[in-house]
């Protein structure tokens, strides 16, 4: 039981990770749109 809480923990530690780098990305892009726009 404590082991599959450590695994859901893991889990969504991963999942918040993934959407955290995922909004960094998708904000280095537009910024680097914007940045193709001005030039």
């Amino acid at each position: 039981m404590a082991w599959r809480n450590v695994q859901e923990v893991i889990l969504s530690d991963a999942i918040y990770l993934d959407q955290t780098s995922h909004r960094a990305c998708s904000g280095q892009k537009q910024i680097g749109h914007s940045e193709g726009v001005a030039d």
